[in-house]
């Protein structure tokens, strides 16, 4: 039946009724995956870890933009190499 029901509609409703089940399920897969990560550290005692786990968006966020900075050096400048430099400490 829904399938009957899905392909009776119009295309714009198709389109908004998948874009609202996409969001739905990445919505929920984020608040599942940090409820995971603060329930973790509360279980093992971690509690100054619980909010660093609330932080894991902008962490996804962070390394989503090194990888596509990483990508564009690899045409752009591919010889390049960005790395820490060590051993600066005086002390």
């Amino acid at each position: 039946m829904k399938h009957y029901a899905y392909h009776n509609m119009s295309r714009r409703t198709q389109l908004t009724t998948r874009f609202i089940f996409q969001i739905t399920a990445q919505l929920s897969e984020n608040f599942i995956f940090i409820y995971l990560n603060v329930a973790g550290s509360l279980q093992r005692g971690e509690f100054g870890l619980t909010r660093t786990a609330m932080l894991s968006p902008l962490y996804w966020g962070l390394m989503s933009y090194a990888a596509w900075k990483g990508f564009i050096q690899l045409f752009t400048n591919p010889f390049y190499w960005e790395k820490t430099e060590h051993g600066l400490d005086e002390g």
